[in-house]
């Protein structure tokens, strides 16, 4: 079975290990494949699954990048600067690759949105949610965080409704609005998003809708203080209008 393969087996130590040695041709690599004309399903997935492999070391390290440069303007250095044994400094080739990588995975998430269709096989879809959950930590430190938030979200709750990768795909959203929803906190936005997973939430089971409401709950508390009734009318309206229905359907 190759969810057990994947898991279980030192593949995924080999990705890492590649991933070091290569840097952001690692990712130059495998998007490749995902967007070669005449790609399927399969070679998407496969390529996908091979970003999501390593994204724990691609965090960790725009994690560290960002602290170097936090640390840099802070002192007054440079985050690439080595000198005097600087801590966490990185290297000039460590700050292109940390670049160049951040650039390749943003069109990651651009081309996911852009191009939803041919991500929603199920097995496909279920590896894209979880690669972009686990990228999650790193769109919110995104100096274009906002924009990739939309991006991701879009792709995601349009996939709810892919049979086979709704539980994956909720757990995703749910992932993606606890650590990055201040970022799309204004009315207009929690309205569409609102609106767009409560149109899937018949389909899906009732765990899955407690995920999704627990995600857009923690986008609605960070609303500003004018906003925040209206969102969270916004968010109970429907659940009250389901339970209502659900009553009346035992009451007849």
């Amino acid at each position: 079975e190759i969810g057990a393969f994947r898991q279980d087996s030192p593949v995924k130590e080999l990705l890492e290990s590649t991933y070091y040695l290569l840097g952001s041709d690692y990712f130059r690599v495998t998007m490749g494949f995902m967007t070669a004309a005449g790609a399927d399903w399969h070679q998407r997935e496969a390529a996908m699954w091979a970003i999501h492999a390593v994204s724990r070391v691609f965090v960790a390290q725009q994690r560290k990048w960002i602290a170097a440069n936090k640390n840099a303007a802070a002192t007054g250095g440079a985050a690439t600067a080595a000198g005097a044994g600087a801590a966490g400094a990185l290297t000039a080739v460590e700050t292109d690759h940390m670049v160049e990588s951040s650039a390749l995975m943003v069109q990651l998430l651009q081309a996911l949105a852009a191009n939803a269709n041919q991500f929603r096989h199920p097995i496909l879809a279920r590896t894209a949610a979880r690669t972009l959950g686990s990228l999650s930590a790193w769109v919110d430190t995104s100096s274009d965080a906002a924009r990739l938030v939309h991006a991701s979200t879009s792709y995601l709750v349009g996939s709810l409704a892919v049979e086979g990768a709704s539980h994956d795909v909720a757990e995703a959203v749910q992932r993606m609005l606890r650590k990055c929803g201040k970022w799309i906190n204004d009315p207009r936005t929690v309205a569409q998003l609102v609106a767009s997973v409560n149109a899937a939430m018949s389909r899906l089971h009732v765990d899955d809708q407690i995920v999704l409401v627990d995600g857009l709950a923690t986008v609605v508390v960070t609303m500003a203080p004018a906003d925040a009734r209206g969102g969270m009318e916004m968010l109970c309206g429907p659940i009250l209008d389901r339970v209502s229905a659900a009553l009346q359907q035992f009451r007849a």
